[in-house]
């Protein structure tokens, strides 16, 4: 967070680009070049010092936030999707919010408002309605569990930030191909 408060300071004190580049490597070390500059000059004309503490401390990327400054519409930049498809075959926008950690509450509120968004603004006349997934590096069963997710548009799964043993992963599919014939009834 000292990082943004530092240039803050630099960008308010009208310091020229040569000089912010300068105090940034003494007390940040090195990485300041003159596009990292003028992203971070944008980042802080577009967005408040506290929207950006805020982002940081919500676990929103440096990567999202130099997407979010060059999204002019308001409306559009808070809402925000970290991936967006089209599926072809189910002739729907599939919104993918990846989230850090295990899943909480609260990211089923935030997709259900994206969802909405993207029905109300983005949906062209013969699509079915978008749905979402919420993608979290831990998995947390017992509150998508009490959640009732699968009667929604909103689905939650875990990704790996590494690949598990092989053992390990091997197990999973397993397990996975069993409740899939097992839903489906499919038999060998």
């Amino acid at each position: 967070m000292q990082v943004i408060r530092t240039f803050f300071q630099l960008i308010t004190q009208n310091q020229n680009r040569s000089q912010c580049k300068n105090q940034l490597t003494q007390k940040y070390g090195k990485g300041w070049s003159d596009r990292k500059l003028l992203l971070c000059i944008r980042a802080a004309y577009t967005f408040t010092e506290n929207e950006i503490v805020y982002a940081v401390r919500t676990q929103l990327l440096w990567t999202h936030l130099r997407s979010l400054m060059f999204i002019e519409d308001k409306l559009k930049r808070s809402f925000y999707i970290d991936l967006l498809f089209y599926h072809r075959s189910l002739r729907r926008l599939v919104a993918i919010d990846l989230k850090l950690g295990k899943f909480k509450p609260k990211h089923e509120g935030q997709m259900l408002l994206y969802l909405r968004y993207l029905n109300t603004n983005e949906r062209k006349e013969g699509e079915e309605t978008p749905i979402g997934l919420i993608l979290c590096s831990e998995g947390n069963t017992e509150h998508i569990e009490y959640l009732m997710l699968e009667d929604s548009n909103i689905k939650v799964a875990q990704f790996y930030t590494q690949l598990p043993d092989k053992n390990v992963l091997s197990e999973k599919l397993q397990r996975t191909i069993a409740i899939a014939r097992e839903q489906h009834g499919f038999n060998r």
